[in-house]
């Protein structure tokens, strides 16, 4: 995260409550979060990058990898 911060790259992120509701396309609404088998979205980082490639390089050393958790890497459209 230093290292974000350092070079700039680190533009927004927060954690996220295990609190909140599902909106199906049906517009059934229903509580609690998304859940994939015990597999949570549990915050989100917005980073800089000049693309994809750049960005994976760069959240190869993020925090969660100390816990065993996963990260993916999406672009924002």
């Amino acid at each position: 995260m230093e290292q974000l911060i350092k070079d700039g790259s680190l533009a927004g992120g927060k954690p996220l409550t295990l609190s909140g509701k599902v909106i199906y396309p049906n517009g059934e609404v229903k509580e609690g979060i998304y859940k994939n088998g015990i597999e949570i979205v549990g915050g989100y980082l917005l980073i800089k990058s000049a693309n994809l490639e750049q960005a994976v390089a760069l959240m190869k050393s993020c925090p969660v990898f100390e816990r065993g958790a996963t990260a993916e890497v999406r672009e924002v459209m």
